[in-house]
């Protein structure tokens, strides 16, 4: 049953923050925490360390060489993860664009082996995704704050916001 509940959750796709999206990868725009850039030189412009060449004739062992070696693994690493995230963004947009125009998505969920529920994350976008793909998702059927659930919303949101304080 619980699996069923969630599932049937209706979400739409956010078009204000779709088109923003949009509007934003590709031109070293930062968004949120994260640098998403799809200029590569600009990305390897500002992370790729400028090192002396005389340093990869000097002995391996040496302080100058070890240092060196660090820098560029860290800078390689930077750029690995900057071409995932970059990747997962336009996987999420490619689907957002898909169900843009859509009333209602769902996304199918399983259990793992602690009986926890998940979203199948295939497509880059689901409710458990980054920061990024959330924001292009909105409820179908929003509920509307009334005096009856003014208190319980205001104690969900205030989790929230505390939540998401604390990553």
């Amino acid at each position: 049953r619980a699996l069923n509940k969630v599932q049937a959750v209706a979400w739409k796709i956010n078009p204000y923050m779709f088109h923003t999206l949009s509007a934003c990868l590709g031109k070293n725009i930062q968004i949120g925490d994260k640098f998403i850039c799809h200029d590569r030189e600009t990305f390897l412009d500002q992370h790729i360390p400028s090192i002396d060449p005389a340093i990869w004739n000097m002995p391996s062992s040496s302080p100058e060489f070890k240092k060196a070696k660090g820098q560029i693994a860290r800078a390689y690493s930077k750029c690995i993860d900057n071409q995932q995230l970059e990747e997962n963004a336009f996987r999420a947009l490619k689907t957002a664009a898909k169900f843009l125009n859509y009333e209602a998505i769902h996304f199918p969920c399983y259990f793992d082996n602690r009986l926890r529920i998940y979203y199948l994350h295939t497509s880059g976008l689901h409710p458990q995704g980054a920061n990024f793909a959330k924001s292009l998702l909105l409820f179908a059927d929003p509920l509307q704050v009334t005096e009856e659930n003014r208190e319980a919303v205001e104690t969900e949101l205030l989790v929230t916001i505390a939540n998401c304080y604390g990553n």
